[in-house]
């Protein structure tokens, strides 16, 4: 087929219907035999080559590990290749057919995706030690709306499902005081931690420094009030 195409190009050889006919049968039968060989591979628990994963940052930091270590349990001759960025980000590439699958830790809206559930995390409200808020059980989106709130960057999973919370509670997401937007949860958790504002996040992304007793964290049953 490539010698096809330099002669179409060099002479100006062009295929007739028939010949285009043929040729679209061909390149079909091609893309059977190359799925019939990953099929076969599945069935006889040898599957292999290059797989194209794409993960939001808090999966590839908190989850990722974890993950492929199971993974490559399993599947040892199959090499993950991996992409790490926000979830919209990971989400278009696999509409763009880049990737072969991405987690993320929002439900898409796309019709043209296939989605499956992987896996349940929780989303906390985290504060310094010792502030106003660390002794309460539960908040109000209210009391939060006029803190400042060290937001995620736009595209950012975790920023979308905070700013869903604070519409349901009929405050709209540029009614909020947001001190900065970052795409970096180490600096989020850093400017957490020196007083800077308040954040949310996966329990995954904080658990180490919970135990620490370096940050307060709210469960995100809050009131919508």
């Amino acid at each position: 087929f490539d010698l096809l195409g330099h002669c179409a190009d060099r002479y100006g050889v062009s295929l007739t219907a028939a010949g285009e006919l043929v040729m679209a049968y061909a390149e079909r039968i091609l893309g059977l035999s190359d799925e019939m060989e990953m099929r076969v591979s599945e069935l006889t628990d040898e599957l292999s080559g290059v797989l194209q994963l794409g993960v939001s940052t808090t999966i590839g930091a908190y989850w990722l590990p974890w993950l492929i270590e199971g993974f490559k349990r399993r599947y040892p001759r199959v090499v993950p290749r991996v992409s790490v960025g926000n979830s919209q980000l990971v989400e278009n590439r696999v509409m763009d057919r880049q990737l072969d699958v991405g987690l993320i830790e929002i439900v898409t809206e796309e019709p043209t995706l296939e989605r499956r559930t992987a896996g349940r995390d929780d989303l906390l409200l985290i504060v310094p030690p010792g502030h106003p808020l660390a002794g309460e059980k539960s908040v109000k989106a209210a009391q939060l709306a006029a803190l400042p709130l060290l937001h995620r960057e736009p595209g950012n999973a975790i920023r979308e499902l905070v700013d869903q919370f604070f519409v349901a509670a009929g405050i709209a997401p540029d009614g909020l005081n947001v001190a900065a937007e970052l795409g970096s949860l180490d600096t989020v958790k850093h400017l957490v931690a020196h007083g800077f504002g308040f954040a949310i996040a996966s329990r995954a992304a904080i658990l180490n420094e919970i135990r620490a007793g370096t940050r307060e964290a709210l469960s995100k049953d809050y009131e919508r009030e």
